[in-house]
């Protein structure tokens, strides 16, 4: 392996470079995240232009903060899920610090693809981070094992029916010592947030939620989400860290319910006109201000007459003349994006024609499920490990988790390794989601 591991992210795609898509089996008629909720009590217009129930529509270009805060977010959960793979390998069950930190120096350096997208005090803040951090990722791995990162989780028919929440959970880990549950979440800030925030927090509280059924489904408990803040400061490493350990009891939780249930019901209302908040300084920082201005009270109605209307200059071809482009876009619903990819998935019988042309493809398995089917269908047709066993007597998931991927050797041989590794020897990285098994 070289010495830098390359990992993609991007605008709404945290994941090292791969979708993480909520399981839409039968989607509930309204949508929501902690962040739609906030934006609604913050401004009913607003939420109206950024809603996937409603116009669907972003910033075609990611704002300073959230390239910085993807970034960051990447690179910590390439060190966590490398060095807990590392401290599997070798069969450590309470690792020292001292094993962490030598098995942290074994780890490629990460190289952040879209790096030059970031802008110079970016650049800065995310060196130092990449950098630094790696001390306090040693520190925790002592104390708690990894056990996923960016959980995409959803709860249906909550609070009310036809409507859902769902989010990501940042990473999940399991106490060593307690063997607790806890969700992190990393949080990259100006300032860190006064503890009157985090009592109200939309966000925490919809996790808090979810994390007691995430914890009755496995039979284990639930400890809490750890608050992991990150700022740039005037210190010797160049950023300051907050952590707290953030938990809500029954009847904190019930009243949040409550709370929820009612604003959720202010939203779907057909009595809701959408009215903006008629505040100066919200107005003043929104990326939807420029519709605001056009249409006043008026709402507009489709999404296109938006995107039509809005352009801005973001360069130069070679003959001076100016490229230009929408300053919005669609940002369509995780279950309109699968029925678009279900019109171009690959068969099932098209990747093996491509496998027995020796062609160099790894199929990336981000469930444990997803790698038991493969393996199944593929064990069915008389393909083997290398060492001869069945497919379905193991899956290897365990080995590299939600990294997980497979590729073809010939005489129907079938070999695992992580995705980094394929990715640096070029490979064809094929989804498992984008195959259709049923032909």
């Amino acid at each position: 392996m070289s010495k830098y591991a390359t990992v993609v992210y991007g605008y709404r795609d945290r994941k090292g470079g791969k979708k993480m898509p909520l399981d839409f089996k039968a989607p509930c008629k309204h949508t929501f995240s902690a962040n739609e909720i906030r934006t609604a009590s913050e401004c009913a217009r607003k939420r109206y232009y950024a809603s996937r129930d409603c116009l669907a529509i972003r910033a075609n270009k990611p704002s300073r903060a959230l390239l910085l805060g993807g970034a960051i977010h990447t690179c910590l959960q390439y060190y966590y899920t490398e060095l807990d793979k590392k401290i599997k390998e070798v069969g450590l069950a309470k690792p020292s610090l001292e094993d962490c930190q030598d098995l942290l120096d074994t780890i490629p350096q990460l190289a952040l693809e879209g790096y030059d997208l970031l802008d110079k005090d970016s650049q800065k803040i995310y060196d130092l981070v990449s950098e630094m951090y790696k001390e306090q990722v040693a520190v925790d791995l002592v104390s708690y094992e990894v056990i996923s990162c960016e959980l995409a989780f959803h709860m249906d028919d909550w609070p009310i029916a036809d409507c859902m929440y769902h989010g990501f959970v940042d990473m999940v880990v399991k106490g060593r010592e307690d063997g607790k549950i806890y969700f992190f979440e990393h949080k990259t800030c100006a300032n860190f947030r006064p503890e009157i925030y985090d009592r109200f927090d939309i966000q925490l509280h919809i996790y808090a939620e979810y994390g007691k059924r995430y914890c009755n489904a496995e039979g284990c408990n639930f400890g809490g989400m750890i608050l992991n803040q990150i700022k740039k400061a005037k210190t010797e490493r160049g950023y300051g860290t907050k952590r707290d350990l953030i938990s809500y009891n029954d009847k904190e939780l019930e009243g949040f319910y409550i709370w929820l249930k009612q604003k959720t019901e202010a939203v779907i209302s057909p009595d809701n006109h959408h009215s903006p908040c008629n505040n100066y300084m919200t107005c003043k920082m929104c990326e939807y201000a420029p519709i605001c201005l056009k249409y006043g009270y008026e709402v507009p109605q489709t999404t296109e007459e938006i995107i039509n209307s809005f352009n801005e200059v973001v360069g130069q071809e070679a003959d001076g003349t100016e490229i230009i482009q929408p300053v919005y876009k669609y940002d369509p619903r995780p279950d309109e994006e699968e029925e678009t990819k279900m019109a171009t998935k690959l068969s099932f019988s098209e990747l093996l024609k491509r496998a027995q042309k020796f062609e160099k493809i790894a199929i990336h398995t981000p469930t444990e499920e997803q790698a038991k089917t493969l393996l199944t269908e593929l064990d069915e047709i008389g393909y083997r490990w290398a060492n001869g066993e069945k497919l379905t007597t193991k899956t290897r998931y365990k080995v590299e988790n939600e990294s997980t991927c497979y590729n073809f050797e010939p005489n129907k041989k079938i070999m695992y390794s992580p995705l980094v590794y394929y990715q640096e020897n070029n490979y064809t990285i094929i989804e498992f989601s984008d195959i259709d098994f049923k032909e």
